[in-house]
């Protein structure tokens, strides 16, 4: 697919909203806060920071589009309040300028960006052609408002890093904190400030079909700017087989509380009861007490979906990463659910004969999170007293299946959307001198549009071995034709019947023959000689 086309617009409307797109943070009193690299580490974004032991790099933002996403469905992206703010009276979002406005600039990267391995990567500069725009402050009487940042037309299914920063040249003293929010999804004007229409970043509306739009954050500094306690929840998955997982947070001042719920812990919105509790970090600090990154460690974390809930006093700009460089989102990305099913229809397995096993792959994901199953495996090893035929996947699903030291490895293209399904069908012949069982058992993996690996799922099938059945021979019914055929004649003169001449041997046979085919035959011809026998005495 050809390279998206980026179109970059600055347009300024009168009031912000909450619309049907992906809005991130959501409303309700947190923002997104990028720091410039003069700013003091204490204040609250360690990722900016450019000082010893600090990320000195920048701010970035994920947006995962999925391969079901019609590539001529357009996508923007919208910025809320990308510049330094100036207007008179309170700031609406966070924004704290120190001397001086500073200048802000974002870029986009992608289709397929990746972040780090140090955390001013991507770096300024190898962004898309066009996407790197920076805004100057904004004029004093003009409040703040939703700008149109870019438009992916056509659009590339792929994974697109957003970058922020604050600047020190031109003219500031790259020390202010600039507050923002991003929002993502198919508008259907040119005005930001509208409402998108429903289900704009899910064309079809059906959860799970791989066309919902996915944002999520790396590298990025909070701001809670209400009144009082507000609590934030994260997700960040934890993938099968970990053997712990280091949760980080920076700068809570060391108040209010921070508590980690596994997939199957009773969660709790205000991190009060239930799952584990966090440490708070001071000012300035990890939560481990430094200015080096350090956090809670969990021993054996249970696969899947974790939750963070961090909450927070007035005022207070931290970080609440998780596990350091891996996503965190504001609510569950699509999730799939595989079900494996297989069988051969048969109890038993002929000895000498062949067996054919349908392996089913379900997506039984539903609700709200449903998500489709990306990069599904099959691994099936045949059984020992058995030899490998014949692998197929079965239409209208495609991909790859061959074996290799008797094991089958069945590779399946695209995803499985939920409440569909997909199939392999392997066949194996059953040793002539097979004896006892025939076991056969199956593997799948799966992973999510975010490629997030899945714990393994399986199934088996086991048959007794019994005898090869006999191979049925076709029967053929033998019929006789007939020689001649006859009648009875009238030869009287007198319009009275003659008796008959007896009809011959041969005739007799041919008919007997004819007659015994139709069922009737041998029993109308004795019928018929009685009657004339009787008549000619």
């Amino acid at each position: 697919m050809a390279a998206a086309a980026i179109l970059v617009a600055l347009m300024v409307g009168s009031v912000p909203y909450s619309g049907a797109a992906i809005e991130i943070p959501p409303p309700g009193g947190f923002y997104i806060q990028t720091g410039g690299p003069n700013a003091a580490v204490g204040i609250g974004d360690w990722y900016s920071a450019n000082v010893a032991g600090a990320g000195s790099g920048y701010h970035y933002i994920t947006i995962t589009v999925p391969c079901g996403w019609p590539s001529t469905t357009p996508l923007h992206i919208d910025l809320f309040s990308p510049e330094m703010n100036q207007v008179a009276g309170a700031l609406l979002q966070g924004d704290e300028p120190r001397n001086s406005y500073d200048f802000t600039q974002f870029e986009l990267y992608g289709p397929s960006a990746t972040i780090g391995p140090g955390y001013d990567q991507p770096a300024p500069g190898t962004g898309m052609a066009g996407t790197q725009v920076t805004y100057p402050p904004g004029e004093a009487a003009v409040p703040e408002a939703w700008v149109r940042y870019a438009t992916l037309d056509p659009v590339t299914c792929g994974t697109y890093v957003v970058r922020s920063a604050v600047l020190t040249d031109p003219p500031g003293e790259g020390n202010d904190d600039n507050g923002w929010r991003i929002r993502v999804g198919s508008d259907t004007d040119a005005d930001p400030n509208n409402a998108p229409p429903p289900s704009s970043d899910d064309p079809d509306g059906q959860p799970g079909t791989n066309d919902e739009i996915i944002v999520g954050q790396v590298q990025i500094t909070y701001q809670q700017s209400v009144g009082g306690a507000l609590c934030l929840t994260l997700h960040q998955y934890i993938t099968p087989g970990q053997a712990s997982a280091t949760f980080n947070n920076f700068d809570m001042d060391g108040n209010t509380r921070v508590r980690y719920y596994s997939p199957s812990d009773a969660y709790d919105a205000t991190g009060l009861t239930g799952g584990t509790a966090g440490t708070l970090s001071s000012s300035g600090q990890w939560n481990l007490g430094t200015i080096a990154r350090g956090g809670d460690t969990i021993a054996n974390p249970e696969a899947g979906w974790w939750r963070i809930v961090s909450c927070l006093s007035e005022n207070n700009e931290f970080i609440q990463e998780a596990q350091a460089g891996i996503g965190v989102y504001f609510s569950q990305p699509p999730t799939p659910a595989v079900a494996i099913g297989k069988t051969d229809g048969t109890t038993v397995a002929p000895a000498g004969g062949d067996l054919t096993y349908v392996i089913t792959a379900t997506n039984t994901s539903s609700g709200a999170t449903a998500g489709a199953a990306h990069s599904v495996v099959v691994t099936d090893a045949i059984p020992t007293n058995s030899t490998f035929q014949d692998c197929t996947i079965v239409p209208p699903a495609t991909g790859s299946c061959s074996e290799s030291m008797g094991v089958v490895t069945a590779t399946l293209d695209g995803w499985i959307n939920a409440g569909n399904s997909a199939a392999v069908e392997i066949t194996v012949t059953v040793d002539p001198d097979a004896t006892g069982m025939v076991s056969n058992a199956a593997s799948m993996t799966f992973e999510d549009v975010l490629r997030n690996p899945f714990p393994a799922v399986t199934a088996s099938d086991v048959d007794s071995v019994g005898p090869l059945a006999p191979t049925a021979t076709p029967t053929s019914i033998s019929t006789a034709t007939p020689t001649s055929t006859f009648t009875i004649p009238n030869t009287s003169t007198d319009g009275t019947r003659g008796r008959a001449p007896e009809p011959s041997g041969v005739a007799v046979l041919a008919t007997s023959g004819l007659m015994a085919l139709l069922g009737l035959g041998w029993l109308v011809v004795r019928r018929q000689r009685s009657t004339l026998t009787r008549r000619a005495r």
